[in-house]
């Protein structure tokens, strides 16, 4: 069904390589968003590391119609709701690019506090993070 969801063409790629990686990696928490009945998109914990009690986010809106309403906000808050009530990660990692404003937007709105670059993209990686209370 994710498949056959109408997708952006800048973000293809990347919910098909999450969907895979989901269906193989038992350590991949993955959550297809609906809205009236529509799949609108995806968010997903990977990169799970049970020692450091923390994992990486990812998250994308399936049609470019549907990102500046308040979605991506909800997808990630109902996210950290699941990761304060259902697992034992107490840190979580949103990396995005320097120019992807609208994510660094949605990261700030839900308490992430940028904490500097990503090792593997110093100059246009930008890390946030947050701490489960």
């Amino acid at each position: 069904m994710i498949r056959s969801a109408p997708q952006a063409e800048d973000i293809r790629g990347s919910v098909a390589h999450w969907l895979a990686e989901a269906l193989k990696e038992e350590t991949v928490y993955y959550f297809a968003i609906s809205e009236s009945g529509k799949l609108v998109g995806q968010v997903l914990l990977h990169d799970i590391d049970p020692k450091n009690k923390s994992s990486l986010v990812a998250y994308h809106l399936f049609d470019p119609a549907n990102r500046g309403r308040g979605i991506g906000t909800e997808m990630l808050k109902l996210l950290q709701r699941f990761v304060s009530e259902e697992t034992s990660i107490e840190k979580l990692f949103i990396i995005t690019s320097r120019d992807n404003l609208a994510s660094q937007g949605i990261a700030q709105k839900c308490g992430f506090i940028y904490v500097g670059a990503s090792r593997e993209d110093p100059i246009e990686g930008m890390v946030f993070e947050w701490r489960k209370t």
